[in-house]
């Protein structure tokens, strides 16, 4: 009987040291994880396992430590032996579900997650990763619903009220987004990102002054950030202070001089100041750095034509075409410069094209208008204008010059009344008009 006590005894004590010396290749491992020596807690996890092979915990740490080195496949198989060995890891399936995002496999993610809430439906952190991974696959309304279940979790969370201004802001709720970004800021006031991502809702909602300050304050918490300065800039010259926009973009081009945006954009600017050629200089400049920026030979073409350069103007919108054929716009500004080149033909097949694209283009219709007239076609020009006008009712132009057309085709009490309604609109030369042709 002794000997058989003795050696239940013995038993006890070698499970003792077993056990012990587990848990300690495990602290040993968990001590190099909190100074990132991510390889030295791996050898020390892959020990604790091989003394205990259902040790859950040290195949999920042994799994942190591997997406760690970015080795996502292995932390993914040791996630998934600490839920064969306990089934109730939430933590577990988040992260397995945040390797698989890693990975790029967004729609496998979402089950992990998920099989996390289900576990934990309180766990706000796998409803922010599973809406990341919907934001990835762009169900943007499936990640707002995860963020907000996230929010009602914990609402001092910052991150969830930032993400879904993200995807608020993706779907055009641009006031949706300020206001999540606002909640964002009263959490974390130093998050630069918040401010700058709500400067850029302020500018969509064309509160102007509002995206000013918010770019100014992402800038006082990063004073390097060229886009803070350049989104600045841009808010500048919507709200007409062009030398502003300027000397924003200035900034920007400083602490980032290859960036075609920063100098297309100052060209704008210094067109908005009627410095032509200054602006054909920062749009040549752009189109060095970036040879096919449609939008900068476009540009750099209305600048031309602004100096009366109109050949030159052809010649950049062709190049504009080139890179961006479905563009309406660029027809149409295409044809105002054969129009001034005399060449109506070619005027109005462009403006032709540029309705093709875009049949609610009032400008385009307008422009054809005033070639038609020009070639003394007003039956067509009328056409054209009356397109125009029902497109915009308020298109003071387009009843002034469509009044003119109906008087030269015979239409005096229509085409007085077309003047009569420009003037009504404001155009001031109508009223000298009237009382020369319509009295």
């Amino acid at each position: 009987m002794k000997k058989i006590l003795f050696l239940i005894a013995a038993i006890v004590m070698n499970f003792a040291v077993y056990s012990q010396t587990a848990n300690e290749y495990f602290d040993r491992g968990s001590i190099k994880d909190s100074l990132k020596e991510y390889s030295g807690a791996i050898s020390n996890y892959n020990k604790a396992i091989k003394m205990n092979p259902k040790y859950a915990v040290a195949y999920y740490k042994r799994g942190n430590a591997k997406g760690c080195l970015k080795d996502y496949r292995g932390s993914i198989a040791d996630f998934n032996k600490a839920v064969e060995i306990n089934p109730q890891h939430a933590d577990a399936y988040n992260n397995i579900g945040l390797a698989k995002c890693n990975l790029k496999d967004y729609r496998g993610s979402i089950i992990d997650f998920t099989k996390a809430i289900e576990i934990n439906p309180k766990y706000a952190n796998a409803y922010c990763n599973r809406a990341n991974a919907k934001g990835n696959i762009q169900d943007n309304k499936g990640a707002i619903a995860d963020y907000s279940k996230a929010i009602e979790i914990d609402s001092m969370l910052a991150e969830p009220y930032y993400n879904r201004a993200n995807c608020k802001y993706i779907l055009k709720d641009y006031k949706g987004a300020v206001a999540d970004y606002t909640k964002a800021i009263d959490i974390n006031p130093k998050d630069a990102d918040s401010y700058f991502k709500r400067g850029m809702g302020k500018d969509d909602t064309k509160d102007y002054n509002g995206a000013i300050a918010d770019y100014s304050k992402t800038i006082d918490h990063d004073i390097k950030s060229a886009e803070a300065y350049y989104n600045r800039g841009i808010a500048k010259n919507s709200s007409k202070d062009y030398t502003g926009a300027i000397e924003d973009y200035n900034k920007a081009i400083a602490l980032n001089p290859k960036t075609s945006n920063y100098y297309n954009n100052r060209g704008i600017a210094k067109d908005n100041l009627q410095e032509y050629n200054a602006a054909i200089v920062d749009y040549t400049k752009a189109i060095q750095l970036n040879h096919k920026s449609s939008i900068a030979y476009f540009n750099r073409g209305i600048a031309k034509s602004n100096l009366n350069n109109n050949k030159g103007a052809v010649a950049d919108y062709n190049r504009a075409n080139a890179f961006s054929p479905k563009t309406s716009y660029i027809y149409n500004n295409r044809g105002v410069a054969k129009n001034n080149l005399k060449d109506s033909k070619g005027a109005i097949a462009d403006y032709t094209k540029a309705i093709e694209i875009n049949i609610n283009y009032a400008d385009a219709y307008y422009n054809r208008g005033i070639t038609k007239s020009i070639l003394k076609d007003n039956k067509g020009a009328i056409a054209d204008y009356t397109k125009a006008i029902e497109i915009n009712p308020n298109y003071t132009d387009a009843y002034y010059n469509r009044g003119i057309a109906k008087l030269k085709a015979g239409q005096k009490e229509s085409g007085c009344f077309d003047i009569s309604k420009a003037g009504e609109l404001g155009l001031a030369k109508a009223y000298e008009t009237i009382k020369s042709n319509c009295n």
